[in-house]
């Protein structure tokens, strides 16, 4: 019996879990700099606004 598709559904895991665990940290970094935005100058307000509608993953919580 070979342990190659055992090998291979563990990768295969490895590589979405950490996929999931780095798009929630950087959510959350994200968040974070938003819940500053207000501290920060004009052209940065601007970059957020942009992120917002063309970042989906980026929309503020």
């Amino acid at each position: 019996m070979s342990a190659l598709p055992f090998v291979l559904f563990v990768i295969i895991a490895t590589v979405v879990v950490s996929s999931l665990l780095s798009a929630l940290v950087i959510h959350d970094a994200w968040a974070q700099y938003r819940s500053d935005a207000n501290a920060l100058d004009r052209p940065t307000r601007a970059i957020l606004q942009w992120a917002d509608t063309h970042c989906p993953w980026c929309a503020p919580a």
